[in-house]
């Protein structure tokens, strides 16, 4: 498989360690090193990556939950031409 947008061997190989499931040990610690809080920035969050949709459910339904205001509807249809 030819990679086009990384340059760096050692990480091109750790990326398709990940693909195929080799390498656990080399990629938690590298995922250790790169681990660190990131603060929210002029009410911005950083994004969070996860691989299971219940996690981004749980983690999207406590942030709507957390906003302020009355939940306003809207409608919307669309039409092809």
């Amino acid at each position: 498989m030819q990679v086009f947008r990384q340059r760096n061997p050692e990480f091109v190989r750790m990326l398709n360690d990940i693909r195929t499931g080799n390498g656990r040990t080399a990629i938690q610690q590298l995922l250790q090193l790169c681990t660190r809080p990131l603060p929210e920035q002029n009410g911005v969050k950083p994004t969070q990556l996860f691989s299971k949709n219940a996690d981004v459910d749980t983690v999207n339904a406590a942030e709507l939950s957390a906003l302020e205001g009355e939940e306003v509807c809207w409608l919307m249809c669309t039409i092809s031409i």
